[in-house]
């Protein structure tokens, strides 16, 4: 004869567990499988304008953010820099783009 399970044989709560009535609520797992989209532009940001502030951890190495806020001048990265400098007490680097190479466009005949 074959062993049959019961629903009892499943239930493995015990007698003195706190219960409620209310559903358990399921996990929302849209945030792993979509991240945020990249935002397209900051007030005050030039996309393309090249300098950048970040700061160095304590192992020596720059941590820039995932998307990097970019100054349209150097001054303005050096005022950024130094308003963050005031209000964390920590030091920040003003860094900016020398050379950019774009792909060559090949025309067809």
């Amino acid at each position: 004869m074959r062993y049959q399970p019961t629903a009892d044989d499943f239930d493995y709560t015990p007698s003195n567990a706190a219960g409620s009535v209310e559903p358990m609520r399921k996990a929302d797992h849209k945030s792993k499988k979509h991240p945020r989209p990249m935002p397209s532009s900051r007030k005050a940001e030039r996309i393309g304008g090249g300098h950048f502030v970040f700061k160095r951890g304590s192992h020596g190495r720059i941590h820039p953010n995932q998307w990097p806020f970019e100054h349209a001048s150097a001054e303005s990265a050096s005022t950024e820099a130094k308003r963050l400098r005031d209000l964390t007490g920590e030091p920040f680097e003003v860094y900016s783009r020398v050379a950019k190479f774009e792909a060559a466009v090949q025309e067809t005949a």
